[in-house]
């Protein structure tokens, strides 16, 4: 009986698991240290699971200095695949700042670095 209790606890927890499992970001286009030739319209962000985007912000550096450039989010339902459009320029270098929240309601951040070539 003890045996079959415990048998039946893993088999729970391990089930259930991956419907808790955070959403981590799996990749992004550019991809993070990725160098372009051609200023992207929009960050694309690819998740293991549903997050809800909720802030973005884009830290530019270029020759004359360094700004931080709030994002607007356009679509903040739970995604896989979320794109933030972004204006950027030749000769600059940038690191998109996210957060969100995950279906398990932890809240999931992380950043990705480009540049773009002038």
């Amino acid at each position: 009986m003890i045996k079959h209790l415990i048998l039946a606890a893993f088999a729970l927890g391990f089930l259930s698991s991956p419907l808790l499992a955070h959403s981590p970001m799996t990749e992004s286009t550019p991809s993070n240290g990725a160098v372009v030739d051609t200023p992207p319209l929009e960050v694309t962000l690819n998740f293991a699971g549903p997050i809800r985007m909720m802030k973005a912000i884009l830290d530019e550096t270029g020759k004359s200095g360094s700004k931080e450039i709030a994002l607007d989010i356009p679509d903040k339902t739970p995604n896989t695949i979320v794109r933030i459009p972004v204006t950027v320029l030749p000769g600059h270098d940038y690191t998109l700042s996210w957060r969100g929240m995950s279906g398990d309601g932890h809240v999931m951040k992380g950043e990705v670095s480009f540049s773009v070539s002038e």
